[in-house]
């Protein structure tokens, strides 16, 4: 792995952010609310909520 690569993953698996926080790393987050999911979040979007309700989003893996 590159240094390039490496400065990309700013945040380590299992960094932990919640609905309406702005994502600090890109990559595959997964919620455990009542309808468990995972959705692709882009650097400085926003977290959703799910359901209407805010939720914990963990970092599971790094895309790109």
């Amino acid at each position: 792995m590159s240094q390039t690569d490496l400065s990309l993953r700013s945040h380590a698996l299992g960094s932990v952010c919640r609905s309406g926080d702005v994502c600090p790393q890109a990559g595959l987050w997964k919620c455990l609310a009542s309808k468990p999911q995972s959705r692709i979040v882009q650097k400085n979007e926003r977290f959703p909520d799910v359901d209407g309700r805010a939720v914990f989003w963990h970092l599971a893996g790094y895309i790109g």
